[in-house]
């Protein structure tokens, strides 16, 4: 109907979002499920192109092939990638890496409950050309808190590992009509109007961050 081949898509939720949008998580898998069972050209549906792709690849069915919605194990939170930037325990990206599809590589299907799927999590990622995430709030921005760069620089740091690269964006729907920009584009901006404006560290003192 878009005129444009099905886009294969990898969700990656936190723990949180997970335990909120139970109905959600079942809706998107099921999504998933339907577009690799459709009969449909190869190249105008690359969720059934990798589905079966990696069924071959990991001999297993199409049902787990399809799965592309992850998050912690049932009753675990956060990738601990966080964990391992501020202790300064870690080596290299690649064990940054590892440690988040140890942790976020449970898959969730159409039955709402989660199997351990490290390797599909790690074979998907690693044809990732573009990673995504949205600003959850106005006053706080990727340069504030570590739940931006233990997600999404976690993903584009599994991308890399995996021999792909992921251009990184960031989605502000903020304030108004949503503008999309790079990762780049958004620290530089962050940077001039928050981070060199005293009013701004003001604020943030205000509201105890």
């Amino acid at each position: 109907e878009l005129g444009r081949p099905r886009i294969d898509v990898v969700v990656s939720l936190s723990g949180i979002f997970r335990d909120l949008l139970p109905l959600q998580v079942r809706l998107l898998a099921e999504a998933a499920l339907l577009a690799a069972s459709a009969d449909e050209p190869l190249e105008q549906n690359f969720v059934r192109a990798h589905a079966l792709a990696h069924m071959r690849a990991l001999d297993c069915d199409l049902e787990t092939a399809a799965l592309r919605v992850f998050s912690n194990a049932e009753g675990a939170y956060g990738s601990n990638v966080n964990h391992l930037v501020d202790s300064g325990t870690w080596q290299d990206d690649g064990e940054l890496a590892t440690t988040f599809v140890r942790r976020k590589g449970f898959a969730y299907g159409a039955s709402g409950r989660s199997d351990a799927q490290h390797d599909l999590l790690q074979r998907a990622l690693a044809g990732v050309e573009l990673a995504y995430q949205n600003l959850d709030s106005v006053e706080l921005g990727v340069t504030d808190i570590d739940y931006y760069y233990e997600s999404l620089g976690a993903i584009a740091k599994v991308a890399e590992k995996a021999g792909g690269r992921a251009a990184v964006y960031v989605g502000d729907q903020t304030r108004g009509p949503g503008t999309v920009r790079t990762l780049e584009e958004q620290v530089a901006l962050e940077s001039r109007t928050r981070l060199l404006n005293p009013k701004w560290f003001e604020g943030m003192l205000k509201h105890g961050y």
